[in-house]
């Protein structure tokens, strides 16, 4: 005895159903598969909205964090400007390029970072080689 199986799979992917399921879908109802189509259009505006806002929100937090950087740079700026002129050289240097260097290493790991967001693997900064 010869006992003989098939088995048909139909795979599909998509925001919207297969046609063949729509077509059954039809049968039911003649607005079924129209309601179906508008939720998923409805849905793909909804992601595009939504994606433009966190671009727009992303821009704008970066912006700020700029205005604030150069506020930060300018006051100690002043500030080390005024104890140098007040005779106090080691507090005016520090307080004229501390804030600098805190943003330019700021800046630095802020691009290493991007780096390797952008090749997949964010762990941790790079240290000193390991023997």
């Amino acid at each position: 005895m010869v006992k003989q199986e098939t088995l048909l799979v139909q795979e599909h992917s998509g925001p919207l159903p297969a046609p063949w399921t729509l077509a059954e879908y039809k049968e039911l109802g003649e607005d079924i598969p129209k309601s179906i189509v508008a939720m998923a259009v409805d849905q793909q505006d909804h992601d595009h909205s939504m994606e433009q806002a966190g671009q727009f929100h992303r821009h704008a937090m970066e912006t700020r964090g700029q205005i604030f950087a150069f506020i930060v740079a300018l006051a100690g700026l002043g500030l080390g400007g005024y104890l140098l002129a007040n005779d106090k050289s080691l507090l005016g240097a520090a307080a004229a390029f501390g804030p600098f260097v805190s943003l330019v290493g700021l800046f630095i790991w802020g691009q290493w970072r991007d780096q390797r967001r952008k090749r997949g693997s964010v762990t941790s900064p790079p240290g000193p080689p390991q023997a």
